[in-house]
């Protein structure tokens, strides 16, 4: 059980809201409606808004009031809509420090990934099924290359893996409603977590809004 809910907070990190007053109901909905890693995000936005609104904590018991995912996402789908305009709006109206160091390569196929094998072990160039299975949901996936990277050292910096091979190669998927999936540095350190860099990181690296240089396909 221990295991379970350290994975539970950590792939959502609001279930800790209210001294854990809604675990039991999240534990409910990821391990037994098996949700994937983009309906937990959306359980963890719904999270986020009820810590600030009294009224859901008094409509809602800890079990969620027993709803199943598709009821509670459905009941919450404008005001998740409203947290992402958000992100939108705060992001665009960000002044960023331009920078030419970064070419963005949009990945269209396994194919186009394969080019890059031999400067990176990243799952997608390896292999068309560990491809598919980061993008389960019609992800997007494109590869940040900063000038030179293929000269870059392979030698560990003191801020690995934001250091300078790390950052030399970042391997960034959106979702297709445009939301982070995934950031992933040439140190390929994926399975230790989905998201190295935060939005706010990309966009400050490449100097430019996040939301408008990766965009998914339709």
């Amino acid at each position: 059980m221990f295991n379970i809910i350290h994975d539970i907070q950590k792939n959502i990190p609001y279930s800790r809201i209210l001294k854990d007053k809604y675990l039991e109901g999240t534990i409910r909905l990821v391990y037994l409606e098996e949700l994937d890693e983009s309906q937990q995000e959306t359980v963890n936005d719904i999270l986020s808004i009820i810590e600030s609104n009294e009224v859901y904590q008094k409509q809602l018991d800890g079990n969620f009031n027993g709803l199943y995912y598709e009821d509670l996402s459905f009941q919450f789908y404008d005001e998740i809509n409203n947290l992402l305009n958000m992100e939108r709006h705060n992001s665009a109206n960000q002044v960023y420090e331009p920078n030419n160091d970064y070419t963005i390569v949009k990945i269209n196929s396994y194919e186009e990934a394969m080019k890059y094998t031999k400067y990176t072990n990243w799952c997608i160039s390896q292999s068309k099924f560990d491809y598919e299975t980061y993008t389960p949901h019609g992800e997007t996936f494109y590869i940040c290359l900063r000038n030179g990277f293929q000269n870059v050292p392979m030698e560990r910096g003191n801020n690995c893996p934001l250091d300078e091979y790390g950052l030399s190669m970042i391997a960034v998927s959106v979702r297709k409603n445009g939301r982070l999936a995934s950031s992933t540095t040439r140190w390929n350190e994926a399975s230790q977590g989905n998201k190295t860099l935060t939005p706010q990181q990309i966009s400050n690296l490449i100097g430019r809004d996040f939301y408008t240089v990766f965009i998914p396909n339709k």
